[in-house]
């Protein structure tokens, strides 16, 4: 069990034991820690296999003759980047669903203008995937 509040027969109702709320901060701190890391790691992993994809793609065009091995990975890679761009798509479209959404319902807060903003990001990191 992740977090268990432990009364003391001895204690008040509305008093529980710091120690394992501690211990829960603690294990939670630990868990957000290792997926920061663990985003951390995708996103330079994502930017080391568009950089490859690049390269490959430059040797592919400047080598007369079809190498099958770089053609291959060129493949592999090409198949990577076509999930990226249609990822940040669909990001995209239910993005702006949320903001057709909070249209109707007449949000008056700058709810539209950070989701405007994140949309933008999107769409600059779409750029880098597109397949030229």
């Amino acid at each position: 069990m992740i977090f268990e509040i432990s009364t003391n027969n001895d204690k008040d109702d509305n008093e529980y034991d710091l120690s394992q709320e501690k211990c829960t901060a603690s294990y939670v701190k630990r868990k957000d820690d290792f997926v920061k890391n663990l985003i951390e790691k995708m996103l330079i992993k994502e930017k080391e296999i568009l950089s490859k994809y690049k390269e490959l793609k430059i040797m592919n065009m400047n080598n007369d003759k079809q190498d099958p091995s770089i053609i291959e990975e060129l493949e592999k890679h090409r198949l990577f980047i076509k999930f990226k761009r249609e990822s940040f798509e669909k990001q995209l479209i239910a993005l702006m669903k949320l903001i057709n959404y909070l249209n109707y319902l007449n949000k008056e807060d700058n709810d539209i203008d950070v989701i405007k903003g994140i949309i933008n990001n999107i769409e600059l990191k779409k750029v880098e995937y597109n397949d030229d």
